[in-house]
């Protein structure tokens, strides 16, 4: 009953931000302010990519992780870029690197699961490895994203990196405590000594719903 309540709970949330998105499509439309369309526009279009694969690869994708991505999207490109809240809320960007440096360490976790269920590949991975490699996985896009802004502000004259070498130094800084905190609760979790949501039944739905066969926690 809890679970069913949740799940409500949190799609309604997910639609709630694609209509919040929406209507400012709306009223930046009726205000003519064409550059705002073309920037939500593009962010509206977003918001739908998740879904649109899972229907183009009939991948199935929980809700919770559903939700984490659209949420991000509409923190971080809505909220962050069109309404300015990089420049309002000081430590907005830094969260927001939290989050997107979790949710890696969620995504690298998964790769390992599928690479060690393939029969073709002969992989006996123990959890410390998984749990390195969701750091690493995690740590290196955010590296990227860190040379690919700084590529942005040099080449073409944007504000990406704000205060340039700090505001680089501090982001890597919380990519490393989102990858870390992702590695030691999925790391715990396989040793079978703690248990955390995202992990258990988002997480096992994932597999086996997608016909993939999840190895039990060592």
């Amino acid at each position: 009953m809890k679970e069913n309540t949740n799940k409500k709970i949190w799609i309604f949330i997910y639609y709630l931000l694609k209509i919040l998105i929406g209507v400012s499509l709306v009223y930046s439309t009726f205000r003519q302010e064409w550059e705002n369309v073309f920037f939500i526009s593009i962010i509206f279009f977003l918001t739908f990519v998740p879904t649109l694969l899972k229907k183009r690869y009939r991948i199935y994708v929980p809700i919770e992780f559903d939700l984490y991505i659209v949420s991000f999207i509409f923190l971080s490109l809505f909220m962050g870029e069109i309404y300015g809240y990089y420049y309002k809320i000081w430590w907005w960007d830094l969260y927001l690197h939290i989050e997107a440096s979790f949710l890696l360490g969620i995504v690298g976790f998964l790769i390992v699961y599928i690479l060690n269920e393939q029969k073709t590949i002969q992989l006996k991975l123990k959890p410390a490895f998984v749990s390195f490699f969701a750091f690493t996985f995690a740590m290196t896009i955010g590296v990227c994203w860190e040379i690919a802004e700084f590529i942005a502000d040099s080449v073409f004259g944007f504000n990406m990196q704000k205060s340039g070498l700090t505001d680089t130094m501090w982001d890597l800084i919380v990519d490393l405590i989102g990858a870390l905190s992702v590695s030691i609760i999925g790391y715990f979790w396989l040793k079978n000594k703690i248990t955390f949501y995202l992990f258990e039944k988002p997480f096992i739905a994932f597999l086996e719903e997608n016909g993939l066969n999840f190895f039990k926690k060592k």
